[in-house]
């Protein structure tokens, strides 16, 4: 392990948990905005709810600032630990669980929580599923970019002979580890009425509740929300399309200087360069980078809140053109009054569009070319 003098904290998240398994008009979604390095039994930052039609502003906001994920019911999510044979490609993962679900692999959204050479930790839900609270949390302006289990949250008993077990107000969440494979985890999701009817290996062993909580206490969704958010994993599945969907400026200046440098080492350099067209070409791109990076920490502060996503980007010499799609008319308008300083802004088809001259990030934000 190596220890640093300077500790960065991991940033909040927001958690939304779904009260049950279909995206109906009707469900209730409890929120916190929690701390993964909070103290055990520390309240989240924020909580509320939100239920049927309602749209909640803040927690629309929290969503922008944060990262976001939805936490599914846990009948909704599988998990599994199947062997994995050397050689196996992940377009192949399907085949090493499809004799141990009912719906058909294809049907299911895929994600592997940990990799190890003889194992995979695999947890899949049904795209259906996925995709209709995906529309539901978009309905409402919920920008939300990964889902996950609560039992991902759950902590993993240290012994075999324990288990971990929560009792989230429907059913009963019990972690345990594999008797054979210790390092294996066993989820089980149980009607809490059927308690009499759970196996013998686990009625048989010692039941913990997290972080030291009573097993027989149910804890308050915002209490339960902060808990899951100590424990989450640091990596989590991406919602559908949330690679590309909610690009952020940041990645967008990583994008666009790779451009850059690729643009210029295959268009630029001659066959023989002399070490004065070296010294030349090189001071060129560097100057291009360094404008690259003044206008993109011109554009953050703009588009870091608008609903846009990125559709197309060019470079010619020093010429740029960036275009996003962009839903919402207002927004459109306002951003483009934002945009007017940085270059020629036009607009339509739902689209935005900026042209800009790299070394013109000088220009101030808000005024006219």
């Amino acid at each position: 392990m190596t220890l640093s003098l300077s500790r960065r904290h991991p940033s909040p998240r927001v958690l939304l948990q779904a009260s049950q398994r279909e995206a109906s008009a009707e469900a209730t979604l409890w929120w916190a905005l929690v701390a993964p390095d909070a103290p055990p039994g520390a309240p989240p930052l924020e909580a509320g709810c939100l239920t049927g039609g309602d749209l909640d502003e803040r927690l629309a906001g929290l969503c922008r600032q944060h990262s976001a994920v939805l936490l599914l019911p846990p009948d909704a999510v599988s998990h599994f630990s199947p062997a994995h044979p050397r050689g196996v490609k992940r377009r192949e993962w399907p085949l090493l669980i499809e004799e141990q679900v009912a719906t058909p692999v294809s049907r299911l959204t895929l994600a592997a929580l940990e990799r190890r050479p003889d194992r995979l930790e695999l947890v899949a839900v049904e795209q259906q599923l996925l995709a209709a609270w995906q529309a539901w949390l978009n309905d409402r302006n919920l920008g939300v970019g990964y889902w996950a289990s609560g039992f991902m949250g759950l902590p993993t008993p240290d012994m075999p002979e324990q288990v971990c077990v929560l009792d989230d107000g429907t059913c009963w969440m019990i972690k345990a580890r594999d008797p054979e494979f210790p390092e294996v985890e066993r989820w089980l999701s149980w009607p809490r009425d059927w308690l009499s009817l759970l196996p013998p290996g686990l009625s048989d062993s010692h039941w913990l509740g997290p972080e030291g909580t009573s097993v027989t206490a149910t804890l308050p969704p915002d209490e339960r929300l902060a808990l899951f958010g100590r424990h989450l994993p640091a990596r989590l599945p991406e919602m559908p399309g949330a690679g590309t969907a909610r690009q952020r400026p940041w990645r967008l200046a990583l994008v666009l200087t790779i451009l850059l440098l690729a643009h210029g080492g295959l268009s630029a350099w001659p066959a023989m360069p002399s070490p004065a067209s070296d010294a030349a070409q090189a001071t060129r791109l560097a100057q291009r980078n360094t404008d690259m990076a003044a206008l993109m920490e011109r554009l953050s502060p703009v588009l870091d809140e608008a609903p846009l996503r990125l559709a197309r980007f060019s470079v010619a010499g020093q010429r740029l053109s960036l275009t996003w799609t962009m839903e919402d008319e207002q927004a459109s308008v306002a951003l483009a009054q934002r945009l007017e300083g940085l270059g020629e802004v036009s607009r339509g088809a739902g689209q935005l569009r900026l042209e800009t001259r790299l070394g013109n990030a000088s220009a101030s934000t808000g005024g006219g070319q």
